[in-house]
């Protein structure tokens, strides 16, 4: 059985570069070697070669059973069904319960089961709460897909930046040009924005939509162009 350290390593190779699946591998043969379940999850998604025997436990039953194993405190704060396993480790996240404690979000700060994020979606989240989720991530997500303007208000209120290269962005019926005038500083890697239709599509909230989209190439000029 290899100690506690020895995993902790394997662990923190895995942070450092998500992308290096041998180093997947090599984790989840040290944690099964160790009767740990945790790397069964390796084993099933990320070999070739992972599809589980007759009795074994397929990824989705492993991830129910261990949840609140795997991350702690930080499950309070994410939606189990809107959460999604690649090759391990979390790919996509849907963070944002209603009955979640601010602890449960501050408990992202180096969380290395989020090292890999590619995705995360906001619903029913405190701008200040999610500010504090994305603000502790080991590393920007590539993605992120959040409704309403409050986390900019937020995020310059703490002059807080964020390195996602994809907002998708729903308007609220408050939203407004000005609130998106400082965001570029706010995203500063930002490279593609698609504006999804808002819920309550009143002409008002229609005709604000209208206007942001003419003026996103001047306010990121970094955007891609289609």
């Amino acid at each position: 059985m290899l100690d506690a350290d020895h995993i902790d390593a394997l662990w923190a190779a895995v942070v450092a570069d998500p992308d290096d699946l041998a180093a997947r591998m090599v984790l989840g043969d040290a944690l099964i070697a160790n009767g740990d379940p945790r790397g069964q999850m390796f084993a099933l998604q990320a070999s070739p070669h992972g599809e589980p025997r007759r009795g074994e436990d397929r990824p989705r039953n492993l991830v129910r059973r261990y949840w609140w194993v795997w991350l702690g405190e930080l499950a309070r704060a994410l939606v189990r069904n809107g959460c999604t396993w690649q090759r391990g480790l979390l790919e996509r996240v849907t963070v944002g319960k209603q009955d979640a404690p601010h602890t449960a979000y501050a408990a992202s700060r180096g969380h290395r089961e989020l090292c890999a994020l590619d995705t995360v979606i906001a619903r029913s989240c405190h701008p200040a709460d999610l500010a504090t989720f994305l603000g502790g991530l080991v590393r920007a997500p590539r993605k992120l897909v959040m409704a309403g303007h409050q986390l900019f208000d937020e995020l310059a209120l703490r002059k807080q930046t964020l390195g996602i290269r994809v907002l998708v962005f729903e308007p609220s019926w408050n939203t407004s040009l000005r609130a998106f005038e400082d965001v570029a500083a706010l995203l500063p890697a930002v490279e593609e924005i698609e504006l999804a239709r808002p819920r309550y599509a009143i002409p008002e909230v229609l005709q604000v939509m209208q206007d942001i989209e003419r003026e996103l190439p001047h306010l990121f000029p970094a955007l891609r162009r289609s």
